[in-house]
């Protein structure tokens, strides 16, 4: 058995209730014994320096386990050289496949879009195919669909859909909905900056992976008129 946690939209901009929410989850996951955290993009607020290294900093004080650690469309220059780039970890149990959805080259009213691409969903392919262990991809956009899907959401969600149809044995965890849900086998993880419990925790137990907790509480996608993105 392994089990891991998952935290997402971080939006680290400086302020001492974000990197509270954050040390309060890793605290949380901690104590429940999740040995690897997914934490699915949007990790800084403006995409600062400074911003990375509070994140990180806070990261290598308060979670003693392993990470993925992917990048959000808030995160489009500075992630790499703090982060590195995120590559495919077999946990024994399962696989975790990371994906970069940041869609590049778009007008500055689509920048939240979201896209996989051909060769990511390629690698998803070959590994789902390979393997009878649960693969879990961690990405920050989901296929799933939410109210302003045409402006925010994943491009190529359907192709995504596809594999996840042909493949029972590949998993979604995601961020960038600011929803906790359930949807088949996507699951999404709330903003740690918004949400009041982000913690969601997955078991892989005799090759199968399951939620095994989450928040009663739903969250938003919109507060106050602004897309949550």
């Amino acid at each position: 058995m392994i089990r891991l946690a998952h935290l997402s939209d971080t939006h680290m901009n400086g302020t001492a209730d974000r990197r509270m929410r954050l040390i309060q989850g890793l605290s949380q996951a901690t104590t429940a014994g999740a040995k690897h955290l997914l934490l699915t993009g949007d990790l800084t607020k403006n995409d600062r320096p400074e911003e990375y290294r509070e994140l990180a900093g806070v990261l290598s004080t308060y979670w003693p386990g392993t990470s993925t650690v992917i990048p959000g469309n808030h995160d489009p220059t500075h992630f790499g050289p703090t982060f590195g780039s995120p590559a495919l970890l077999d946990l024994g149990d399962a696989f975790v496949l990371p994906l970069d959805t940041r869609y590049r080259r778009r007008a500055p009213l689509f920048r939240a879009l979201g896209r996989v691409g051909a060769e990511q969903l390629a690698a998803v392919q070959r590994l789902a195919s390979s393997t009878s262990k649960p693969v879990v991809v961690a990405m920050h956009h989901g296929p799933q669909s939410h109210p302003l899907q045409w402006l925010d959401g994943l491009v190529d969600r359907h192709r995504m859909l596809g594999l996840l149809s042909a493949h029972p044995n590949v998993h979604v965890c995601c961020g960038h909905d600011h929803r906790a849900l359930d949807i088949g086998r996507i699951h999404v993880a709330g903003s740690v900056a918004h949400h009041p419990e982000p913690l969601r925790l997955y078991d892989v137990i005799d090759g199968r992976f399951f939620p095994s907790y989450r928040s009663a509480e739903p969250g938003r996608y919109m507060t106050l008129g602004a897309v949550r993105c």
